[in-house]
């Protein structure tokens, strides 16, 4: 990139949710302190020395990425409640939650959820399906997605579904208080990334067994354990804390049975 980058056309900027433009620009300065980001399938820039509220794009908008590692939770009074990982891109809207009793015809959405930029995860209990007391009949399987919406109403794909069933939330209930029917494991990305001081890891455990949860540094040396202790199947969170490490880039590993996962997470002070 040179001294300074090349004129943009017909942009526009998000406040509080509210879509302005189109504006016109041009030359802007490197030492005005504006910058580019690309975590999303858009291609924008954002003024933050100015407001960091205010979001700038070009003409390329794209729909949203699909929303990632999609579970189902059985609520107090046996409801399924599906949590989502946030969108990470600026211009989300809402999301649409899509319920089936098969895997597939996803075509009208049951719910939107409005999008909320201050939480790592987003959620929707649906009080229309009812799981049966101990005892009762089991009822259908029914098959959850959740597709994310952008200000410009560009639709994602869907997330990865989860099925539920009476007997399978039930269960789940008796072994911890926040059970999670999941079907597979995981290990998501940290979020806020980059962070200071304090970040969440979140992850899922497909079955009951030992879970370690390690964080290292960029040279392998072990800085922190974070879990370590036996878990029923479920989602979980932890917090990490590095208000005493310097900045840079440190490492989380994740062993649960067979399954291992590794992901970086970059600390800026």
């Amino acid at each position: 990139m040179g001294s300074e980058w090349t004129t943009i056309y017909e942009h526009y900027y998000l406040q509080n949710n509210v879509l302005y433009g189109p504006y016109f620009i041009s030359n802007i300065g490197i030492g005005a302190g504006y910058c580019f980001s690309s975590n999303s399938n858009d291609l924008y820039a954002y003024w933050p020395s100015y407001n960091p509220s205010y979001l700038y794009w070009s003409k390329y908008d794209a729909a949203p990425l699909a929303p990632q590692n999609l579970v189902a939770q059985a609520t107090t009074d046996y409801h399924p409640k599906l949590i989502w990982n946030n969108n990470t891109e600026p211009d989300i809207q809402k999301y649409y939650v899509y319920r089936s009793t098969y895997n597939g015809g996803y075509t009208i959405p049951i719910a939107t959820v409005n999008h909320n930029n201050l939480t790592s995860t987003q959620s929707y209990i649906d009080n229309t399906i009812t799981v049966p007391p101990p005892g009762g009949q089991a009822g259908a399987v029914y098959f959850y997605v959740v597709s994310a919406v952008d200000l410009t109403q560009h639709i994602s794909g869907y997330s990865n579904y989860v099925a539920v069933t009476s007997a399978n939330l039930y269960l789940e209930k008796r072994f911890a208080e926040n059970s999670i029917f999941v079907n597979e494991f995981s290990l998501d990305q940290n979020y806020p990334n980059p962070f200071n001081p304090n970040t969440k890891i979140s992850y899922s455990i497909k079955e009951e067994g030992l879970v370690t949860l390690k964080v290292y540094d960029i040279l392998g040396k072990e800085i922190a354990t974070l879990v370590n202790e036996n878990k029923p199947a479920g989602f979980y969170e932890a917090e990490f804390n590095a208000t005493q490490l310097p900045s840079g880039m440190y490492i989380y590993k994740i062993q649960a049975g067979s399954f291992t996962d590794v992901k970086k997470m970059l600390l800026t002070k």
